[in-house]
């Protein structure tokens, strides 16, 4: 009698040819933790040399903090944390500099909703002059700010390069990088459909036509995961917005060694990064979307069968990423207005880099980390929900946990297959989910009125890799 049920997947051995489908943070990190479980047949896939520059990761700084209301996400954060202060791999690239939280009269409930029922509130600062003490280049008036200055277990990444360090690290422990055509996933593979079971995945195949059979798949490509498999709108792509701008040497060593500004409702900045001399800056918002019509993800039988991707089943409104070296001219203004408060000599200057950086978030913005319930060799790493860098250091050995079948109980259920997760409130179309400032909604692209243009301040913009209805897969 025919099962409803693809058969178990074939054992997994250290010899296993292992899939990984995105060479971001979740793909590089996982290949490193499976390399150095001794698994000796990983092969990354990805359109561009890895790092890549379509990852979130693909940035000169991100925020890693490691104290949180809720203890779950606070033992996750300490086992990161540990990461980038111990591994070889990742110390050199943190900067544990703390945070500085802020808010002013208008928004102050917003801090307090971001601080209450911290194990540890940091320390409270009030005004101009208490923020200057920790942060000597704040030459603005910030008028009506406080904060609460987390000093320890926090600060900044120098995000590039503990990607890089990751890359080096997977070569010389054997892991194979696939990038360009041959790296750029068109569909996955999966078994014949003559099959008396449900077909399973059995790889993927490429842009050139190679095709890629392994013992496990594991999708790994962030915000572009959707348009390779269904997730029943589990996933949703949005984008965030951030500039650079170039400082003088003295204002760089006024800046040096100082923790990240950041207004919860306004943005933040950091120090500048040590070859460049740029400040990146971003402000705050609930994320753009970008909704086009697509088709379903394709697929197609192995080469066993047929290589021919089946019919594209139907049309569908998606969220789909396109890479930009600008931002919408509302996000300039709001990042010019931030600048003004805190340091208005630099409000005015230049733009020398602007981009959109995509994530994919969840309803409940937890990661969606486990084997697909009925393509059990496909695995699933995905949903960083716009948190999931700090998380560098250790999320590939949850991953590789999940693909063992030994991830710890609370993970496997928090972060388990669950479309029934999806509805009103639950990260639904316009959903803010905790996040402030902007229009305190999501808000598609299609509704911005005009963009940055770099040219005009010396800086050619770049699209790079797609065009806004084409499908960067």
């Amino acid at each position: 009698m025919s099962s409803t049920l693809p058969p178990p997947p074939p054992p997994l051995t250290l010899s296993s040819p292992i899939l990984i489908i995105g060479a971001g943070t979740f793909g590089l990190s996982t290949a490193l933790h499976l390399a150095r479980r001794n698994y000796t047949s990983i092969t990354v896939l990805d359109p561009h040399p890895p790092p890549s520059p379509l990852s979130a990761g693909s940035d000169i700084n991100k925020v890693v903090q490691s104290v949180y209301k809720d203890k779950f996400t606070e033992k996750l954060a300490k086992k990161a944390l540990e990461g980038w202060r111990t591994d070889p791999v990742f110390r050199d690239a943190f900067h544990e500099t703390g945070i500085l939280f802020a808010a002013d009269d208008s928004n102050m409930a917003a801090l307090e909703e971001e601080l209450d029922g911290l194990p540890n509130r940091g320390i409270e600062v009030n005004g101009r002059d208490e923020f200057r003490a920790i942060i000597p280049v704040l030459s603005g008036e910030m008028n009506g700010w406080k904060g609460s200055y987390q000093k320890e277990g926090c600060g900044w990444v120098h995000a590039a390069d503990a990607l890089r360090s990751c890359v080096k690290a997977c070569k010389e422990l054997g892991v194979t990088f696939v990038s360009g055509p041959a790296g750029t996933v068109t569909y996955l593979i999966y078994s014949p459909s003559s099959s008396p079971s449900l077909p399973d995945i059995l790889g993927a195949k490429s842009s050139d036509g190679t095709e890629y059979l392994a013992t496990r798949t594991i999708l790994a490509a962030g915000a572009w995961s959707s348009t390779l498999f269904p997730f029943h709108n589990q996933l949703l792509a949005k984008c965030w917005t951030l500039a650079h701008i170039r400082l003088t040497e003295s204002e760089r060593a006024r800046f040096r060694d100082a923790p990240v500004l950041l207004h919860v409702v306004k943005g933040f900045f950091f120090e500048p990064d040590a070859v460049r001399g740029e400040v990146k800056v971003c402000n705050e918002h609930p994320g753009y979307t970008s909704y086009i019509t697509t088709s379903t993800p394709r697929s197609s039988s192995s080469s066993s069968s047929s290589s021919e991707p089946e019919p594209q089943q139907q049309q569908q409104q998606q969220s789909v990423p396109f890479h930009r070296y600008s931002i919408p001219l509302e996000c300039e203004a709001a990042i010019r207005d931030l600048l003004a408060e805190t340091v208005p000599e630099w409000s005015s200057r230049p733009f020398t880099h602007a981009r959109i950086c995509w994530c994919t978030d969840t309803p409940d913005r937890a990661f969606l980390i486990t084997p697909h319930p009925t393509h059990p060799r496909l695995q699933l790493a995905t949903g960083d929900s716009g948190h999931g860098f700090k998380h560098l250091p250790s999320i590939g050995s949850y991953i590789a946990d999940s693909l063992e079948g030994v991830l710890e109980r609370e993970m496997e259920e928090r972060w388990r297959w669950r479309p029934e997760t999806v509805g009103e409130g639950r990260g639904g179309e316009g959903e803010a989910q905790g996040r402030y400032g902007g229009a305190g909604r999501v808000r598609d692209l299609s509704e911005v009125e005009g963009w940055v243009r770099m040219e005009q301040m010396g800086v050619e913009e770049v699209t790079e890799g797609v065009a806004k209805d084409e499908v960067a897969w």
